[in-house]
């Protein structure tokens, strides 16, 4: 691994820096949201030994200034943010926040090799942290409007560092898009220097109309036994939709007999669920479907709902966009399949009015903004949009 001039000392963690990790975390800004991690020695020394969390840290001298972690799916490649934590009275926070990047970036380029990608979103870097890493080459994939992030902007987004030739050798680009996803790819054309693709011809879908009534459905939430239920239809490749990396469902939307199963991941503290997979025994209509399980979650106080679904699904992005779903990101060769890589859409749908973003972000931020909302207008005047 290459040496990095740097005015801090960087390192992989160990298991006895725990306690310098926590006295570092009650220094910092951060401990105003008393992550429980931070307060617990043993959870943290397991944090530190799990092989799919890397943690990352700069000294100077024998104190800890800088630290943060990443978690890695092995098996799809990638790699997501955990946590940043940077001492408040460091003198320049934005050189000392690019630093520790540079020196993980390098580690998993060189030394662990197992990663395609990193990303980042607001619910765990602040936008102003976010937009500095622009610098290092991150990409902006995506906004998520009216979102809580761990600042206030209402406006956060979706970033990711792609290593060497992952978006030129390993991107699978044979497909067509849903008219909707164009104006957002036109954006990622640019951003990442990706190829053109051809807008999908849309078509009444004949299958979705050979369905039956929606049953009534209740939602369950029961963390272990859901988290089994997943993992163990997904094993026996029962799931129709499965692939939302780094999350594991904590409830369940289902009828009496479970021929139609939703699976949930819920942030309660910020009203945000994320629909996870889906298994359906009987054919009803997608976009009945998920209508209701948008209701059944509002009625559970959730604000803000998130998806992902493959770019070249053109009838399910066509059913989610239907549903009330807006696309507000999209991301370049994110599921790894085989020995290509598929993009992914990210859905979101929020019942909060709209929030106005600032204008002195960057370009790309307010031209995914400005997709977004001249979508979302739908789900507010719907008879402008008949």
């Amino acid at each position: 691994m290459m040496t990095l001039q740097s005015s801090l000392n960087h390192s992989v963690a160990r298991l006895a820096d725990a306690f310098d990790l926590m006295n570092l975390y009650q220094k910092s800004a951060a401990a105003l949201d008393s992550d429980p991690l931070f307060l617990d020695i043993r959870k943290l020394q397991e944090a530190l030994k799990n092989t799919g969390e890397l943690w990352f840290l700069g000294h100077r001298g024998s104190e800890l200034r800088c630290a943060m972690d990443i978690f890695i799916d092995y098996e799809q490649r990638i790699a997501r943010l955990g946590h940043i934590v940077i001492s408040p009275d460091e003198e320049n926070i934005d050189e000392t926040l690019k630093e520790i990047f540079k020196f993980s970036l390098d580690y998993l380029e060189h030394s662990l090799r197992t990663v395609d990608l990193l990303y980042t979103t607001t619910s765990t870097l602040t936008l102003k942290q976010q937009i500095t890493l622009l610098d290092l080459n991150f990409k902006t994939l995506g906004i998520f409007p009216n979102f809580k992030g761990i600042d206030d902007t209402k406006l956060n987004g979706l970033t990711a560092y792609f290593f060497k030739n992952v978006l030129t050798l390993k991107r699978r680009d044979d497909f067509s898009l849903h008219p909707i996803l164009m104006p957002f790819y036109e954006i990622i054309k640019s951003e990442c220097a990706l190829t053109p693709l051809p807008e999908a011809m849309l078509s009444n879908n004949s299958s979705i109309k050979e369905t039956i009534s929606l049953p009534a459905l209740e939602l369950i939430q029961a963390p272990l036994f859901i988290g089994k239920r997943f993992q163990l239809l997904k094993q026996n490749q029962a799931l129709g939709m499965n692939f939302y990396p780094f999350q594991t469902p904590d409830a369940v939307i289902t009828d009496d007999v479970q021929n139609i199963e939703i699976f949930i991941k819920f942030q309660t503290s910020i009203r945000f669920a994320m629909i996870v997979g889906e298994h359906l025994r009987i054919r009803v209509d997608p976009t009945l479907l998920y209508t209701q399980v948008l209701k059944m979650l509002r009625e559970k106080n959730i604000s803000y709902v998130e998806i992902i679904n493959d770019a070249a699904d053109t009838v399910g992005n066509d059913c989610f966009y239907k549903a009330g779903f807006t696309p507000c990101g999209y991301f370049p060769a994110l599921k790894l399949q085989g020995n290509q890589r598929r993009d992914y859409v990210v859905f979101g749908r929020c019942s909060e009015y709209q929030m106005r973003p600032s204008l002195d972000l960057p370009s790309t931020y307010l031209a995914f903004f400005k997709q977004y909302y001249r979508l979302e207008r739908r789900n507010f005047f719907p008879k402008t949009f008949e």
